[in-house]
């Protein structure tokens, strides 16, 4: 049987998350020795000729090219990522700005900032292309008067919200120009028909983002989300930063205290330090709220702008299915960080193309093509940690911030 030792938490709590793991899962009947963690090891097969025509091969700096690989060393993409990366060639090094010793730094008057009227309608991105020729390949820009005091990396995931990255691109290319900021905006779009997985989709593009250089911040930019404000700051200070405080959908009030999605802004020292964001989540929801408790096992102060400018509006889009395993997976996501995240990612890269507006990643989430029902993904979870798993009053709180967290 799998034991669950609870600190702090009474006896119906236990007896609760025991009934929801025999019902759902299946888990606390008693079959057989607890199986050892499985490891995936992905080779490209060399007498199989669509392994060479789907999957991207990365440039190396001494002209040659290769596909991500699995060899005994490796149990995850982050591991062979970076073990590779000493190898990667730049493929942004043609558009970034090389300034000259003598060229001052930016300094932004903030007074020129003001609100933004959003405009909603459909448009196309060979429009936003004509009106943003400031815009470099692959969706990069840089002041060429002055050095900008941030190089910011905006990573969009995305899939079938077509109508909606054209307007979002319209708004932002616009909002970053005027706030002096050396920049390019990632696209990073799930391959498939399977589940949706966000938190996935983060891990990958914060590894890819750096084949284009060093970035002092990310920004994790949901496409249907517009600022209605020049003001808001995209960029990084000292603390991991809630943008999106006040959101259109949400009538503009913060929902719960613990939410930490939408818009969010942190530096790639406190992504590794968290381990990234979870790879269990799968359709819609909870991702962001683990990666909140992420930050908080690491006793990490989060910041959140003000609502009076830190206001975005809220495009129209068909919402997936929220993941049911949601609730179980954040009660212990405190414990999961250390074990389970960025490093260990697995993915498959599609393709990397730079187009005007946007550096466009495509990706297979789940080139193992491992179950995605609730029993297997809970399976995947206990073999993280044998037959024990603690969790305490916490935990609890924090798989259900808004029935615990309201304001």
């Amino acid at each position: 049987m799998h034991r669950i030792h609870c600190s702090q938490v009474r006896c119906l709590l236990l007896l609760f998350v025991l009934f929801m793991l025999e019902c759902y899962f299946g888990l606390l009947v008693n079959n057989n020795a607890t199986k050892p963690r499985k490891i995936y090891y992905l080779t490209t097969d060399k007498n199989e000729s669509h392994h060479e025509q789907v999957y991207y091969k990365y440039p190396l700096i001494n002209g040659e090219k290769v596909a991500m690989d699995y060899n005994i060393g490796y149990n995850s993409s982050y591991d062979w990522f970076m073990a590779m990366k000493k190898f990667f060639k730049n493929i942004g090094e043609n558009e970034t700005v090389r300034y000259k010793k003598n060229t001052p730094n930016c300094k932004l008057d903030t007074t020129t900032l003001g609100p933004i009227k959003v405009l909603k309608n459909k448009t196309n991105l060979e429009y936003v292309e004509e009106q943003n020729p400031h815009v470099l390949l692959g969706g990069y820009y840089a002041p060429a008067h002055c050095r900008s005091t941030y190089r910011v990396a905006v990573i969009v995931p995305y899939r079938d919200r077509k109508d909606n990255l054209a307007i979002f691109l319209r708004h932002l290319h616009p909002l970053l120009k005027k706030q002096l900021l050396e920049y390019r905006i990632f696209v990073v779009e799930q391959h498939g028909t399977e589940k949706f997985n966000k938190g996935s989709l983060y891990n990958i593009a914060f590894l890819e983002t750096q084949r284009f250089g060093s970035w002092d911040c990310l920004v994790f930019h949901d496409v249907d989300l517009i600022p209605e404000h020049e003001g808001i700051p995209y960029s990084c200070n000292q603390h991991p930063t809630h943008m999106s405080p006040a959101v259109e959908s949400f009538g503009y009030v913060l929902p719960y205290k613990l939410i930490f999605g939408g818009v969010t802004a942190l530096t790639p020292q406190h992504y590794r330090l968290v381990n990234g964001y979870s790879n269990f989540y799968w359709n819609w929801g909870a991702e962001d709220d683990d990666f909140y408790g992420r930050l908080e096992s690491r006793n990490i102060t989060v910041s959140r702008y003000n609502s009076s400018i830190a206001r975005y509006a809220t495009l129209p889009h068909n919402c997936t299915k929220m993941g049911k395993e949601r609730a179980l997976l954040l009660m212990i996501s405190k414990i999961r960080y250390q074990k389970e995240g960025l490093s260990t990612t697995i993915y498959r890269l599609i393709n990397v193309t730079e187009v005007k507006l946007y550096t466009h990643i495509v990706a297979d989430v789940n080139p193992t093509k491992m179950k995605l029902d609730m029993k297997s993904l809970m399976q995947r979870v206990l073999s993280l940690y044998g037959q024990t798993i603690v969790y305490g009053h916490k935990e609890f709180v924090l798989s259900n911030p808004a029935k615990f967290e309201r304001i």
